[in-house]
């Protein structure tokens, strides 16, 4: 396979007298309600744009900040020539919504002590023997691995970590650290750890948006666990019917609803460009037999979900260009202009 077809990472253009962000490495929230912010969006699969946001902000990259109700406006300088606008919207509260949250609050002083303590979700529970206890993640000020128990709202903290964590027998906390599976000595019993954790394997991965180590255990000793690092960018990859690995792409990106051609030469699929220096997401075809990469869409707008007519002569895909997410189409050959398929006010 010709691997002449990926270009080098691209930068972003210079840019004087940009905003910066005041950390220059590791978490860039400084309260835990905007660090939560941060992991809702993560959440529902903007981590790797986060990612690159977060490098723009710290590079000086962003040319302007609008702050509104509701919503942050920012213009950016990325790769290209020109900067893009990015939006990120919520409904604001009125104060019908906010007299429920109130009412909320008033009646379970429980919710209320959660936020005052900085906690802001539960995660991935492991039960222990005694089928009552159990451990858990919970991400806060303090992010860690906690345990509880069904018939109780309490529970206790155990110790720091980024992602969680598996009961496994004989007495054994499982968690992933620096990509090292980790084995802690627990008492079950006495719901306590005992002594040092030790490794026991390397180069465990974890989904880092959803704060998970891939791995399990069973409770006769076996152990399975993916090895890698921090999820957010994958290879493409051919199977056969049979699992027999055929073919794959040598690059990492964060590829998106992969679509195969007709013919099963081509496929198209949408990822930001290359190197993480772009602004956006574009729709790019792949043809497997010769070895080839181009780009479909070039819209500043984000461009996903492609779709192959059955004929396999043209991609129709999904474009916010217009506020709403609307259906584009385009000859997979790249000739020719765009055409709206679908475009109304519904998103």
């Amino acid at each position: 396979m010709n691997k002449s077809w990926y270009p080098p990472p691209s930068r972003p253009r210079p840019v004087e007298g940009g905003l910066k962000a005041r950390s220059a490495r590791g978490a860039i929230a400084r309260t835990w309600w905007s660090e939560r912010f941060i992991a809702v969006l993560e959440d529902i699969g903007l981590g790797n744009r986060l990612q690159r946001g977060r490098t723009y902000a710290r590079k000086g990259q962003v040319i302007s900040l609008e702050v509104d109700p509701g919503s942050v406006t920012a213009e950016v300088q990325g790769s290209r020539a020109r900067p893009y606008r990015i939006r990120i919207g919520i409904p604001a509260f009125g104060k019908s919504e906010w007299a429920h949250v109130e009412r909320s609050l008033a009646e379970n002083a429980w919710y209320t002590a959660k936020l005052l303590s900085g906690e802001t979700g539960d995660r991935w529970p492991s039960m222990l023997p005694d089928g009552n206890h159990f451990v858990f993640w919970v991400r806060g000020d303090k992010s860690g691995i906690c345990v509880g128990s069904l018939d109780s709202l309490e529970h206790t903290f155990l110790f720091e970590n980024v992602s969680n964590a598996v009961y496994a027998a004989p007495g054994y906390l499982l968690f992933v650290k620096d990509q090292s599976l980790m084995a802690q000595p627990f008492s079950a019993s006495g719901l306590e750890p005992r002594g040092e954790a030790t490794p026991v394997v390397e180069h465990v991965a974890v989904n880092k948006p959803s704060y998970r180590g891939v791995f399990s255990a069973s409770d006769d000793g076996m152990l399975v666990y993916q090895s890698g690092g921090e999820s957010g960018a994958w290879h493409l990859q051919w199977a056969d019917r049979g699992g027999k690995l055929t073919q794959s792409l040598p690059a990492q990106a964060t590829f998106l609803e992969p679509a195969i051609s007709p013919d099963g030469k081509r496929i198209a699929v949408a990822f930001g460009d290359y190197g993480g220096g772009g602004s956006n997401i574009d729709v790019w075809i792949f043809d497997i037999v010769r070895g080839t990469k181009t780009r479909l869409t070039f819209d500043p707008a984000n461009d996903s979900m492609p779709m192959w007519t059955p004929d396999g002569g043209k991609i129709v895909y999904v474009s916010n260009r217009k506020g709403k997410n609307d259906l584009y189409m385009k000859s997979a050959d790249g000739s020719g202009s765009e055409e709206p398929v679908l475009v109304d006010d519904s998103d």
